[in-house]
């Protein structure tokens, strides 16, 4: 050691002084990284937004197309207007009912079984669907309406896991 003490003084505190700039690059380089991490976050998020923004501007342009498409004309008056669209909505209105029609008619394998008998041909193939799920919940909900929640009952007119015990 050295005798003069304020040398000693100067060297520890030129120690203490190296410790707490190292400290200070640590603290430095955590919020240079939690600032690279926040732009990284903040470009994807502005790039999701563009793509979000591109895929309805896109959506947009095709609708107009479509319409375009319809109408034939850009000039027509509002009674060709009138007769182009509803043509058009007729035409889908009969697709879905006979989409209906065919959902009707056509029984997959998996309702085979008792409980969809006297369901064929009377429900649609979604129907039997979310009846499917309803009874695949029966053995958890019991009898107990404060598990089942009645959903399907209230939204669709269904019978829900509760009622079909």
């Amino acid at each position: 050691m050295c005798k003069r003490p304020g040398l000693n003084l100067i060297r520890k505190s030129l120690s203490v002084l190296g410790q707490i700039r190292s400290c200070i690059w640590a603290i430095l380089h955590q919020i240079g990284m939690l600032l690279y991490i926040m732009y990284i976050y903040m470009l994807k998020t502005v790039l999701s937004i563009k793509i979000i923004l591109s895929v309805i501007s896109c959506r947009v342009e095709q609708a107009h197309g479509n319409l375009k498409r319809i109408l034939q004309t850009s000039m027509g008056d509002l009674c060709t207007c009138w007769d182009a669209i509803n043509n058009l909505l007729v035409l889908q209105h009969n697709q879905i009912k006979a989409s209906f029609e065919t959902s009707l008619n056509v029984a997959t394998y998996s309702y085979n079984i008792p409980l969809y008998k006297g369901l064929l041909g009377l429900v649609s193939k979604y129907a039997l669907v979310h009846i499917a799920e309803e009874f695949n919940k029966v053995n958890f909900v019991g009898f107990d309406k404060k598990k089942c929640g009645c959903v399907l009952r209230y939204t669709h007119g269904l019978p829900c896991a509760c009622e079909l015990l």
